[in-house]
This record gives C-alpha cells, structure tokens and sequence, in this order.
C-alpha cells in the first residue's frame, strides 16, 4: 500500500553529476571578435563615402555648358527672368522679360535681342510659349485652363518668327507641365 512512497522517494534522488552552466556570461570580453567586426563596419562605410564621392565627381564633370559668373548672374538681364525661361543651345536662353517681351539672351557675350513684343501676346492672348531650338517657330498657348496641378488645357498657335504670321492652331489640347 506504500507503493506511492517509495515511488516518490526514487524520483527526488539527485543525481551526483553537478549541473554545468551552459549560457553563462564570462567575465572577459571577446576583443578579437569586437575588432574584426569594427574593422568589418569601418571598410563598409568608407566604401560607401568612396562611392559618393566618385559618383558626384562624375555627375559634375557631366554636366553640359560652362558655369555662370558672379558679373552673369547679377547683371540686369538675368534679374529681368520670370515666366519660365528655355536653354534653346549651349549659350542662348530664351525669357520673358518683365514688359512681356520674349528675348534670348547670349551668355557669351551678355547681349539680348527681342524674339517677340508683348503685342504679339497680347494680340493672340496668349499667356505661355515654346521656343523651337533652330528659331525659327513659336509655339503660343492661349486660353488656358489649369486642370490639375501640373496639367492644363489650351489652344496653341504656331507663330513664324521670321514672318511674322501665325501658321497652324490647334484648340483645346491637354499639356503636362514636366
């Protein structure tokens, strides 16, 4: 009738091999191991900044024309730009100037001509222009209507600019400013 005693005394026996702790904690630090991976972090990083560094050194060389000067940049008719200005070639842009008039602007030599007069515009309404890159043609926008933030609807009209004469229309088309 005793059986449970002397089961239970059998299972509360210790046994006489100690008991190791495994995942115990050292008091000494694995500097080998400390080192390398610090070695490992600093060559990931400087390849990292070498890259950078390589990359922006050819973005910069890549870049087309040369670079404006302090004189280019503060003289009048840089001040005078608003309204969208065009690179039509390597040293001529093209703007209008704050009387409405479309001029191009040589950078090599600072000298503007007027492409357009502001009667032009305000003869066909129009509000916005594109230059072609031989210039020969302009391209108008007029009745202009804003459809989304950086889409509109327009007429354009295809002016000669040697002749003077507007050649083609073409109403209502849809444009995405880029």
């Amino acid at each position: 009738m005793n059986q449970t005693a002397g089961v239970s005394n059998h299972c509360h026996r210790r046994s006489s091999i100690d008991v190791k702790d495994v995942g115990s904690v050292s008091s000494e630090m694995n500097w080998k191991g400390v080192g390398i991976s610090l070695l490992v972090i600093s060559f990931m990083l400087s390849l990292i900044v070498l890259s950078i560094f390589l990359l922006s050194k050819a973005e910069a060389q890549s870049s087309a024309g040369s670079c404006l000067t302090l004189d280019q940049l503060l003289s009048v008719e840089l001040l005078d730009l608003h309204l969208d200005p065009q690179w039509v070639s390597d040293h001529r842009l093209v703007y209008r100037d704050r009387y409405g008039d479309v001029k191009m602007l040589n950078m090599e030599s600072s000298q503007a001509e007027i492409l357009v007069k502001n009667s032009t515009f305000t003869q066909f309404k129009a509000s916005r222009f594109a230059v072609s890159p031989d210039l020969t043609h302009m391209l108008l926008a007029y009745d202009v209507r804003k459809v989304y933030r950086f889409s509109f609807l327009a007429s354009y009209l295809i002016y000669n600019l040697q002749t003077r004469y507007s050649v083609f229309q073409i109403r209502h088309a849809m444009h995405i400013r880029k």
